[in-house]
């Protein structure tokens, strides 16, 4: 006799980890947040990263991200945040998950094994504008990068200077 059983796959995606994807640089969207705990029991948020720009194998591929939330780690997160164009204050601040979804950053994806597997790990991000000026060599992006550095520096000063203990959004 057969023994039967029914199972409803949609929306479950293949796999259940990181896609492997060829080193480079590659352009992403964040499809989703999920807040957890590590293997070590701290807290840290888990992105899924969809693969937007870059070389075409790596195309619509997600890759995971996680984001430690110890106060060691934390400068994982405000790297990805500031590359998905949030200036970070260097204070407490409230994060609103949901608003991160959709977000587009860059991100620079090495090589990396896991019990003995190969899988690809974003080791460094950086925002959308750079991976689009380095695609086309462009002898002008110091100029750019620099005026960007500027901006930045004075929104993040500015928001710094404002007073009270609260922890601020940074999404508003």
């Amino acid at each position: 006799m057969a023994r039967m059983l029914s199972v409803d796959f949609n929306g479950v995606e293949a796999g259940g980890t990181s896609a492997v994807v060829p080193e480079g640089d590659y352009g992403f969207k964040i499809t989703k947040v999920v807040s957890k705990k590590s293997n070590a029991g701290n807290p840290c948020l888990n992105f899924s990263l969809k693969v937007i720009s870059g070389n075409a194998k790596g195309m619509n591929k997600v890759l995971l991200h996680n984001c430690t939330l110890t106060k060691n780690s934390l400068w994982n997160l405000r790297n990805l945040l500031e590359a998905a164009g949030k200036a970070v204050p260097a204070k407490a601040i409230k994060i609103d998950l949901d608003k991160l979804v959709g977000l587009t950053l860059a991100g620079t994806v090495i090589d990396d094994e896991y019990k003995g597997r190969k899988k690809s790990t974003i080791s460094a991000f950086f925002p959308m504008s750079d991976l689009a000026s380095e695609a086309e060599g462009d002898s002008d992006s110091e100029d750019t990068e620099s005026s960007d550095d500027e901006e930045t520096e004075s929104t993040e000063s500015d928001e710094s200077e404002e007073s009270g203990d609260e922890e601020e959004e940074i999404f508003e």
